[in-house]
């Protein structure tokens, strides 16, 4: 019987941490230089000066290494949104602010976003990461409402995250596909709509 292929392996020791960090910075220049359709396991070892090799020991393909750079940005965009809650005016209307600039910063600036979200052909992966992190999101977001609406019973705080989290995305989504003057006009578009609907809400 065929023996079954070995998965990639997840890295432990500091070194293996940094290969494989190093690969996905190499997936990322890739990403924003050629796009998904010219990603290659070899145009990244390229980028990345090392074997072909070395890449499959922690990404059997091109969609792997773009589900694990996307791993790497919803993990770096959570610790924007956390630090953007922690910092500066606890009022409701001025944290959704932050956050949505800690989205729009994120979003604009991390090398790899906007070309692996223009990713067409991986629309499975695509559709499946965004469900994830609009599930997390809205969780975090369900919690901190919490403390600005502590009367409402959990399903009115998920609900009003979700549609927080949805609005804010969709507009950014919508941005990021659009000129670079547009983008940022958006951005701040972004911000009205969140603080029209949250003080509503927040109101009744």
């Amino acid at each position: 019987m065929a023996s079954r292929p070995k998965a990639p392996r997840r890295p432990v020791q500091q070194r293996a941490v940094l290969r494989r960090e190093s690969i996905l910075d190499a997936t990322a220049r890739v990403l924003d230089r050629v796009g998904y359709d010219g990603l290659t396991t070899n145009s990244v070892a390229l980028e990345a000066r090392t074997a072909v090799g070395s890449v499959y020991q922690y990404f059997r393909s091109r969609e792997a290494l773009l589900d694990g750079l996307l791993e790497r940005h919803g993990r770096r965009l959570g610790e924007a949104i956390e630090a953007a809650i922690a910092v500066g005016d606890p009022d409701p209307l001025a944290v959704a602010d932050r956050v949505v600039d800690a989205f729009a910063r994120v979003w604009r600036e991390e090398p790899g976003y906007r070309a692996a979200w223009s990713a067409k052909s991986v629309s499975g992966l695509l559709d499946r990461t965004g469900a994830a992190w609009g599930y997390a999101f809205t969780a975090r977001i369900g919690d901190l409402l919490g403390s600005f609406a502590p009367a409402w019973p959990a399903a009115r705080r998920l609900i009003v995250a979700r549609t927080a989290v949805h609005l804010v995305s969709g507009i950014l989504l919508a941005a990021i596909a659009s000129p670079r003057r547009v983008e940022r006009a958006m951005e701040g578009e972004a911000k009205l709509a969140l603080r029209a609907y949250l003080g509503v809400s927040l109101a009744s």
